[in-house]
């Protein structure tokens, strides 16, 4: 079928009036950007019922003015990435279809909103510019995944390891000091007096242990220490919360744990 018998098939017959009006409309609104405006003035220009001078003029301008229409082809994904077809899609506002079915939508040249909008969620916008003569320019929008909340930061009050730490350090720097100082005692009996070995073996066993309590004193202001720096529901790498084990032997005392 020819543009002219497709045009005038086209609605009610304009008059001579209406005819010099679209005539003049179809010029002024092409050159304005308008392609869209302009053609629907061409195509009542090209009705059948108008002047033969201008219906020939009118004809030739609705087969341009197709081809410099720019048009888009929307399609739209939910976060997941599958198809949304069920949606409005608006164009500046205006509803130009009532699902992404994948048909090309005619936009005049310029800046546009696009705005897709289904049942339930949020609506997929973008703004998208086209240029006079882009036909089926492809625009995808997808919804963005969940947001993943951060992981919360505990900021509860010291770690129990505080007071325990200090707590072993104040026991070992009192049973030290006792030990030590009978330990020094009874070197100066023995350095006065004189001991036998198994008197002698007894009196190093209370400096050792003089040693091994100050020694633990120590290790228990290092662990009052770190529960200081780590809060309350912190955790290894392995999951478990801080522990601290007193080590004690013969030649060695100290703590072992996980921090």
């Amino acid at each position: 079928m020819t543009v002219a018998g497709t045009v005038a098939a086209q609605g009610p017959a304009p008059d001579k009036q209406a005819c010099a009006q679209a005539f003049e409309d179809a010029q002024t609104k092409q050159k304005e950007g308008r392609l869209k405006a302009a053609q629907a003035a061409a195509i009542t220009c090209a009705h059948e019922a108008c002047q033969s001078a201008l219906r020939s003029e009118c004809v030739a301008w609705v087969d341009e003015l197709r081809l410099l229409m720019p048009s888009i082809v929307v399609t739209a994904k939910d976060a997941s990435g599958a198809d949304i077809s069920v949606a409005r899609v608006l164009v500046d506002g205006a509803v130009v279809a009532s699902r992404v079915d994948g048909k090309p939508l005619e936009l005049d040249p310029g800046e546009h909103e696009l705005r897709v909008e289904p049942p339930a969620g949020e609506p997929l916008v973008t703004r998208v510019v086209v240029a006079q003569g882009q036909r089926g320019r492809l625009v995808a929008l997808q919804a963005a995944a969940a947001a993943v909340p951060p992981p919360e930061i505990s900021s509860g009050g010291i770690s129990p390891l505080a007071p325990i730490g200090f707590a072993i350090a104040g026991a070992g720097l009192v049973v030290g000091s006792i030990t030590g100082g009978l330990a020094f005692s009874a070197a100066a009996y023995c350095r006065d007096n004189g001991c036998t070995e198994d008197e002698l073996d007894s009196k190093k066993s209370i400096a050792h242990a003089s040693t091994a309590s100050f020694a633990i004193g120590a290790a228990g202001l290092v662990l009052g220490i770190v529960g200081m720096v780590i809060p309350t529901g912190a955790e290894t790498e392995t999951g478990a919360a801080p522990r601290a084990v007193p080590l004690l032997g013969p030649a060695y005392a100290g703590l072992a744990g996980s921090f």
